[in-house]
Protein backbone atom coordinates (compact mmCIF):
# COMPACT_ATOMS: atom_id res chain seq x y z
CA UNK A 1 0.00 0.00 0.00
CA UNK A 2 0.83 3.66 -0.05
CA UNK A 3 2.84 5.00 2.89
CA UNK A 4 4.44 8.31 3.79
CA UNK A 5 7.88 8.13 5.39
CA UNK A 6 7.87 10.14 8.64
CA UNK A 7 11.51 9.52 9.53
CA UNK A 8 12.50 13.16 9.01
CA UNK A 9 9.29 15.16 8.63
CA UNK A 10 6.15 14.89 10.74
CA UNK A 11 2.80 14.34 9.02
CA UNK A 12 -0.35 16.35 9.51
CA UNK A 13 -2.45 15.13 12.39
CA UNK A 14 -6.10 14.15 12.01
CA UNK A 15 -6.90 16.83 14.62
CA UNK A 16 -10.46 17.61 13.46
CA UNK A 17 -11.63 14.01 12.95
CA UNK A 18 -13.38 13.70 16.35
CA UNK A 19 -15.69 16.58 15.47
CA UNK A 20 -17.58 14.42 12.96
CA UNK A 21 -19.39 12.77 15.86
CA UNK A 22 -18.96 9.11 14.95
CA UNK A 23 -16.64 6.31 15.94
CA UNK A 24 -13.07 7.28 15.09
CA UNK A 25 -11.21 4.06 15.90
CA UNK A 26 -11.15 2.41 12.49
CA UNK A 27 -10.56 5.68 10.65
CA UNK A 28 -7.67 6.62 12.96
CA UNK A 29 -6.16 3.15 12.50
CA UNK A 30 -6.42 3.51 8.71
CA UNK A 31 -4.81 6.96 8.81
CA UNK A 32 -1.99 5.72 11.06
CA UNK A 33 -1.31 2.84 8.67
CA UNK A 34 -0.42 5.40 5.99
CA UNK A 35 2.70 6.47 7.88
CA UNK A 36 6.03 4.65 8.01
CA UNK A 37 8.42 5.48 10.86
CA UNK A 38 12.03 4.31 11.13
CA UNK A 39 12.75 1.04 12.92
CA UNK A 40 12.83 1.22 16.71
CA UNK A 41 16.26 1.48 18.31
CA UNK A 42 17.72 -1.25 20.54
CA UNK A 43 17.19 0.61 23.83
CA UNK A 44 13.54 1.41 23.16
CA UNK A 45 12.09 -1.66 24.87
CA UNK A 46 14.77 -2.51 27.41
CA UNK A 47 13.39 -2.84 30.94
CA UNK A 48 15.56 -1.50 33.74
CA UNK A 49 15.90 -2.80 37.26
CA UNK A 50 15.37 0.34 39.31
CA UNK A 51 13.86 1.38 42.60
CA UNK A 52 11.54 3.93 41.00
CA UNK A 53 9.45 3.81 37.85
CA UNK A 54 10.72 6.40 35.34
CA UNK A 55 7.68 8.17 33.88
CA UNK A 56 8.08 10.60 31.02
CA UNK A 57 5.52 13.24 30.09
CA UNK A 58 5.88 14.53 26.53
CA UNK A 59 4.27 17.56 24.87
CA UNK A 60 4.93 20.71 22.88
CA UNK A 61 2.49 22.53 25.16
CA UNK A 62 4.14 22.63 28.60
CA UNK A 63 3.46 26.35 28.85
CA UNK A 64 0.58 28.76 29.53
CA UNK A 65 -1.82 26.59 27.56
CA UNK A 66 -4.62 24.28 28.64
CA UNK A 67 -2.27 21.28 28.39
CA UNK A 68 0.45 22.91 30.48
CA UNK A 69 -2.04 24.11 33.06
CA UNK A 70 -3.76 20.79 33.72
CA UNK A 71 -0.58 18.70 33.45
CA UNK A 72 1.33 20.84 35.96
CA UNK A 73 -0.65 19.43 38.89
CA UNK A 74 -0.16 15.80 37.88
CA UNK A 75 3.55 16.36 37.28
CA UNK A 76 3.93 18.07 40.67
CA UNK A 77 1.81 15.61 42.68
CA UNK A 78 2.80 12.22 41.23
CA UNK A 79 4.19 10.25 44.19
CA UNK A 80 7.96 10.49 44.23
CA UNK A 81 8.27 7.43 46.48
CA UNK A 82 7.34 5.26 43.49
CA UNK A 83 7.97 7.48 40.46
CA UNK A 84 10.75 9.54 38.94
CA UNK A 85 9.17 12.22 36.73
CA UNK A 86 10.89 13.26 33.52
CA UNK A 87 9.35 16.03 31.41
CA UNK A 88 10.17 15.98 27.70
CA UNK A 89 9.38 19.31 26.07
CA UNK A 90 9.11 19.89 22.36
CA UNK A 91 10.18 23.51 22.11
CA UNK A 92 11.54 26.01 24.57
CA UNK A 93 9.12 27.73 26.93
CA UNK A 94 9.75 30.08 29.84
CA UNK A 95 6.43 31.42 31.13
CA UNK A 96 5.13 30.91 34.68
CA UNK A 97 3.39 27.61 33.91
CA UNK A 98 6.55 26.21 32.33
CA UNK A 99 8.66 27.40 35.26
CA UNK A 100 6.29 25.61 37.66
CA UNK A 101 6.58 22.39 35.64
CA UNK A 102 10.38 22.68 35.52
CA UNK A 103 10.61 23.15 39.27
CA UNK A 104 8.25 20.24 40.04
CA UNK A 105 9.77 17.43 38.00
CA UNK A 106 12.87 15.35 38.61
CA UNK A 107 14.34 16.03 35.18
CA UNK A 108 13.37 18.46 32.40
CA UNK A 109 14.61 17.80 28.88
CA UNK A 110 14.09 20.03 25.85
CA UNK A 111 14.04 17.72 22.86
CA UNK A 112 16.07 18.46 19.74
CA UNK A 113 14.10 19.93 16.85
CA UNK A 114 14.86 17.11 14.40
CA UNK A 115 12.81 13.93 14.60
CA UNK A 116 15.78 11.50 14.48
CA UNK A 117 17.59 13.35 17.29
CA UNK A 118 14.38 13.64 19.34
CA UNK A 119 13.67 9.91 18.94
CA UNK A 120 17.20 9.13 20.14
CA UNK A 121 16.91 11.53 23.11
CA UNK A 122 13.63 10.01 24.27
CA UNK A 123 14.91 6.44 23.87
CA UNK A 124 18.14 7.34 25.72
CA UNK A 125 16.08 8.65 28.64
CA UNK A 126 15.48 4.99 29.56
CA UNK A 127 11.88 5.60 30.55
CA UNK A 128 9.67 2.81 31.83
CA UNK A 129 6.50 4.63 30.77
CA UNK A 130 6.05 7.43 28.21
CA UNK A 131 2.87 9.50 28.49
CA UNK A 132 1.81 11.50 25.44
CA UNK A 133 -0.27 14.16 27.17
CA UNK A 134 -2.02 15.47 24.05
CA UNK A 135 -1.36 13.08 21.18
CA UNK A 136 -2.78 14.47 17.96
CA UNK A 137 -2.63 18.14 18.92
CA UNK A 138 0.50 18.82 16.89
CA UNK A 139 2.62 16.95 14.31
CA UNK A 140 5.97 16.49 16.10
CA UNK A 141 4.81 14.37 19.03
CA UNK A 142 2.36 12.60 16.70
CA UNK A 143 5.33 11.48 14.58
CA UNK A 144 7.32 10.40 17.66
CA UNK A 145 4.43 8.21 18.82
CA UNK A 146 4.88 5.84 15.88
CA UNK A 147 8.06 4.49 17.49
CA UNK A 148 8.34 2.38 20.64
CA UNK A 149 10.51 4.82 22.62
CA UNK A 150 9.66 3.27 26.01
CA UNK A 151 8.45 -0.19 27.03
CA UNK A 152 4.97 1.20 27.80
CA UNK A 153 3.48 4.14 25.90
CA UNK A 154 0.20 5.80 26.72
CA UNK A 155 -1.97 8.54 25.29
CA UNK A 156 -3.77 10.84 27.72
CA UNK A 157 -6.86 13.00 27.57
CA UNK A 158 -5.22 16.19 26.25
CA UNK A 159 -6.72 15.31 22.88
CA UNK A 160 -9.34 12.77 23.91
CA UNK A 161 -9.48 10.36 21.00
CA UNK A 162 -7.77 7.21 19.90
CA UNK A 163 -4.66 7.73 17.83
CA UNK A 164 -4.87 4.44 15.96
CA UNK A 165 -1.07 4.16 16.36
CA UNK A 166 0.13 0.61 17.08
CA UNK A 167 2.99 1.76 19.34
CA UNK A 168 0.52 3.28 21.82
CA UNK A 169 -0.34 0.64 24.39
CA UNK A 170 -2.99 2.38 26.51
CA UNK A 171 -5.28 5.39 26.62
CA UNK A 172 -5.49 6.84 30.13
CA UNK A 173 -8.78 8.48 30.96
Amino acid sequence: GIQQDISLHPPRTPFYLPYQGGSDRDIQRDIASLYCAPADGPCATTHRAAAKIRVGFISALFKDHTIGLWMSGLIAQLGREEFEVIVLSVGRHSDATNQFIRSNCDQYLELPSSLPAARAAVAESTLDILLYTDLGMEPFTYALAFNQLAPVQCAMWGHPMTSGIRAIDYFLS
